[in-house]
């Protein structure tokens, strides 16, 4: 998931150059004396300006590759990653960027990936040494002793961009290792083997860590050119590879229905010559999603393993593959990359199969609207579309392959949210958000739940309702709210503040424009109905035939009756669980306050006929 922009990191940082711009401690200014010299000394680092590098790359799992980056001085930047199954090739023109996909979409650069670039293009222009090239700053944090080797550690902040920490090595006044983060994840990237390219001392072995060790990335520096001849052209927009879809002969847009399911889209698709399966559609997907055992089943081989993040605090195995093709109703996609996860903890949440996830390669592809109201999706042709319709038009960015739009929340705090078809709840406020917008102690009631079920498990939070939620000119009066407390995952981020789900988007016809950077809200009939919420307290799974309680919220209904985790219910109402879908148990549950429900529930071989009272719980 990270992969692409960790490997440029590490490349980024193999010709480091530090500056004296702003230094007033005197052992700062001697480390960074005896590391220029280490490094090669000042003339052959200011003779360096045009360069090309190029990597190979080694990833667990039987999968590498190459890594080329051209750099043109002052601030034109190419990188291109060659990983066979999976190709990625990002442009820096000296003002606007692109990347162009596995897949073969192009896109513009912006948020994080635009500030990587920037960040990327200072350090290869040695602004620290050159302090007129760009602005940054740097300072020196102590020593730090790893090991045997007590380090100067250094923090190097270029203007507008994350900071990088180096850990020079006493002995040699070269990098030993370097510490970043791409907004909630920690890069540790350890540098050894150097050598000499062009009077500069360059480091040609890396490993690089996300948290756990057994993902680790390995990177050996196999050339470095100095400054070759480099045409601009190599610099410019890329061109969007040939259409790799196919709509029946004569048409250009399809009809898909969906099955609305705890507000996720779930849609039919066919990998190959299968049979029809059961994909989740969301915008908060960089990559198509195979199920793990799904992929088994196909016969698909895979390869690599890449440590996966989400919402969630913890991280689950990535491998990457290549599906045949992938049908929707009479629309064909041919062969495209993807990765397999398991989905099979997210499948007992909502009572039926994920077999796989689509996401930004559907939505890159064509314009997507997404009718709630009527549960159908429609797929059209970017070349023919044309809307004529009367819903507002909302400017949307797309940032590492997801739909971002500005909102406010309760008239005062703005933010740039995710528009997450993915996301099952209505409103999620990341915790960096919550925190500068003092939002825990402004609101009323809050529910000790969890802000989300996704990669990497749960994640923690409080369930509340906000005053309202302004996107473009809609007011979206005490939409449902998660207020985040994760420390990590990704509602931990600090360069997003938040996720707007299928709970207030289910109001609308949604158009997702992307080629177009473009989304279309349309009111359906529900856009006036109250965002509602469980009545009875309990989270529950279904795995078969079985409904189990997951989690039952503290002083709610069930708790006051006494019902536990793990509880099997049986029966609701009368009707036996094993007949009802999830969504409709759940539905049941959230009726009306003063409701009477009845349950029929299995404890340790031991049935209990309760009887719950809804009610409103915020």
């Amino acid at each position: 998931m990270y992969l692409k922009k960790v490997l440029m990191l590490a490349l980024v940082v193999l010709v480091p150059a530090f500056g004296l711009e702003n230094l007033n401690a005197q052992t700062l200014q001697e480390i960074l004396s005896k590391h220029m010299q280490a490094l090669g000394g000042e003339e052959a680092l200011k003779a360096q300006k045009n360069s090309i590098t190029d990597a190979n790359v080694f990833v667990p799992g039987g999968l590498s590759g190459k890594v080329k980056i051209f750099f043109k001085y002052p601030d034109k930047l190419r990188s291109e990653t060659d990983l066979k199954i999976m190709k990625e090739l990002s442009v820096y023109d000296g003002d606007k960027g692109w990347v162009q996909d596995a897949n073969g979409q192009v896109r513009q650069l912006a948020g994080m990936e635009l500030e990587e670039t920037k960040s990327q293009i200072y350090f290869n222009l040695y602004a620290y040494l050159f302090p007129e090239r760009a602005k940054g700053k740097v300072e020196y944090l102590g020593r730090e002793k790893t090991g045997d080797i007590d380090y100067y550690v250094l923090q190097v902040t270029p203007e507008a961009c994350d900071p990088v920490k180096f850990f020079i090595n006493p002995e040699t006044y070269l990098i030993d290792k370097t510490i970043s983060k791409s907004d909630v994840v920690v890069i540790t990237n350890y540098l050894s083997d150097y050598k000499d390219f062009g009077g500069i001392k360059v480091a040609t072995s890396m490993r690089i860590n996300m948290g756990d060790s057994t993902y680790d990335i390995r990177s050996t520096l196999t050339g470095i050119e100095s400054n070759p001849q480099l045409s601009d052209e190599l610099f410019q927009m890329p061109s969007a590879l040939a259409k790799t879809y196919h709509f029946p002969p004569g048409q250009n847009s399809v009809e898909i229905p969906f099955v609305l399911n705890s507000n996720h889209i779930y849609i039919p698709v066919s990998i190959g010559d299968s049979k029809p399966m059961s994909f989740i559609l969301d915008t908060g997907a960089g990559s198509p999603v195979l199920e793990t055992e799904v992929a088994k089943e196909l016969g698909l081989k895979t390869v690599g393993k890449i440590e996966g993040r989400g919402v969630g605090e913890g991280t689950q195995e990535i491998n990457l593959l290549s599906l045949p093709s992938i049908r929707l109703g009479d629309l064909v996609i041919d062969s495209t990359s993807a990765m397999t996860i398991s989905l099979q903890a997210l499948s007992k949440y909502e009572g039926m199969p994920d077999d796989g996830i689509l996401g930004y390669d559907i939505f890159s592809k064509f314009v997507v609207k997404v009718d709630y109201e009527n549960q159908k999706l429609t797929l059209y042709d970017p070349s023919s579309f044309q809307y004529t319709g009367k819903g507002q038009i909302l400017p949307i960015t797309l940032e590492e392959n997801s739909p971002h739009v500005k909102a406010k929340i309760d008239g005062e705090y703005e933010g740039n949210f995710v528009v997450d078809t993915g996301a099952r709840t209505s409103l999620v406020l990341h915790t960096p958000f919550v925190q500068k917008s003092g939002l825990l102690a402004k609101t009323g009631k809050k529910l000790e739940v969890f802000s989300g079920i996704g990669i990497g498990g749960k994640a923690p939070g409080k369930v509340t309702r906000v005053k309202s939620i302004e996107i473009g000119n809609f007011n979206i009066p005490a939409p449902v709210t998660t207020l985040s407390s994760s420390e990590k995952g990704a509602f931990a981020s600090q360069k997003l503040d938040g996720n707007i789900g299928g709970g207030i988007l289910k109001k609308f016809t949604v158009i997702f424009d992307y080629p177009g950077q473009r989304m279309i809200l349309e009111p359906n009939a529900n856009f006036s109905s109250e965002d509602d919420y469980d009545m009875s307290g309990l989270w529950l799974t279904k795995e078969g035939d079985t409904t189990r309680v997951d989690f039952v919220i503290k002083d709610s209904p069930a708790d006051k009756k006494g019902i536990k985790e793990g509880d099997v219910i049986l029966k609701i109402n009368g009707q036996a669980t094993k007949d009802l879908l999830l969504r409709d148990i759940r539905n049941q549950l959230r009726e009306e306050p003063g409701k009477k429900v009845s349950l029929t529930i299995n404890r340790e071989g031991k049935e209990k006929n309760i009887e719950l009272e809804l009610m409103k719980l915020i």
